[in-house]
């Protein structure tokens, strides 16, 4: 899903997709939150922090939308 919605952001705001429009300081919005690739490859992903506890998901820390 993020892949997709990465490259038609891409793809809406250059007409084209080349890699430096997809290593972005900001990054994207994904449906975890956000993500990011930097020159050398690497993904960064702000995931959030959830525990189970007694069958109930607790959101110890929300996903972060930016970097």
């Amino acid at each position: 899903y993020d892949a997709v919605a990465m490259i038609a952001r891409v793809k809406s705001t250059y007409g084209d997709v080349q890699p430096s429009h997809l290593t972005q300081n900001n990054g994207f919005i994904g449906k975890d939150g956000a993500f990011r690739f930097l020159r050398n490859g690497v993904a960064q992903r702000q995931l959030g922090i959830m525990s189970v506890e007694e069958g109930r998901i607790r959101i110890l820390q929300a996903p972060l939308q930016q970097f």
